[in-house]
């Protein structure tokens, strides 16, 4: 008899005009049944997150009031609230920011949150330079079969990935997997950019961080994931369309999850 653990996974009805208080509260009956990441999570010292948080200022599109291609600010206070009430752990949020990477801008201009770390004491690590580490997928990869990734996203006891509902061009809809794209180093330690954002890598890319970040010792990817989708894209990413999906999403699967 099978004794494999099924994946939990809850979307909640979550109104685009809800407050902070009531999309915590909605983060707090989704993430309730979890109970074994939030065991997980209180266990740890150290816990990395990825957020859908990077974009030059004048890029930032709102729709009724929200971000529209970033997870909103209501969404990112509410989510810490709920992990920082759970646990003492170190909270390190990592991030490669294309703009930077291409020298279009500042990490100070790109970083959307820096209040919101600077209010819940989360330290941001810039992927954009060294330290890195070469990690090997578990299994073996199925395009490589290491990679090299931020030093601080890896050197975690858990880690949580918190990312926007959207469609895209390449991999069809965005959750939780998509956003660890963000985490890949670029020139001249890295790929360019355009190496990984490819219609044919970019599929095994995801694959083999969900399964890296999901399994590397000391990193437990699904430790707790959140999906935005009140707010979200709908036809193509370049359409800057918005849509009012009105859910939150949360899982301790690595192929699910998101938030507002």
């Amino acid at each position: 008899m099978s004794t494999t653990t099924l994946p939990k996974v809850r979307a909640l009805f979550c109104d685009h005009r809800a407050s902070e208080e009531e999309i915590y509260q909605t983060l707090l009956r989704a993430t309730a049944p979890m109970t074994e990441a939030w065991q997980r999570i209180r266990k740890a010292k150290r816990i990395g997150i990825k957020f859908n948080q990077d974009m030059e200022p004048h890029n930032r599109v709102y729709h009724a009031g929200q971000l529209q291609q970033l997870v909103s600010e209501k969404v990112a206070r509410a989510f810490l609230r709920l992990l920082k009430e759970r646990t003492n752990a170190e909270i390190v949020c990592s991030d490669v920011s294309a703009y930077v990477l291409g020298g279009r801008a500042r990490i100070e201009d790109t970083l959307t949150y820096a209040e919101i770390f600077r209010d819940y004491g989360v330290r941001f690590a810039d992927g954009t330079k060294p330290p890195y580490k070469t990690v090997r997928v578990p299994g073996g990869g199925f395009m490589f079969e290491e990679y090299l990734l931020p030093e601080a996203s890896v050197d975690v006891d858990e880690f949580i990935s918190v990312a926007k509902l959207k469609n895209h061009m390449f991999m069809g809809v965005t959750l939780c997997v998509k956003n660890l794209f963000g985490l890949t180093p670029g020139e001249p330690e890295g790929h360019a950019r355009t190496y990984f954002h490819h219609v044919v890598r970019m599929p095994y890319l995801l694959a083999d961080l969900a399964k890296l970040y999901r399994s590397n010792p000391g990193s437990h990817y699904p430790g707790n994931n959140a999906q935005q989708a009140v707010h979200c894209d709908r036809l193509s990413e370049l359409t800057l369309e918005g849509a009012k999906a009105a859910r939150a999403l949360a899982s301790d699967h690595e192929k699910m999850a998101g938030a507002k």
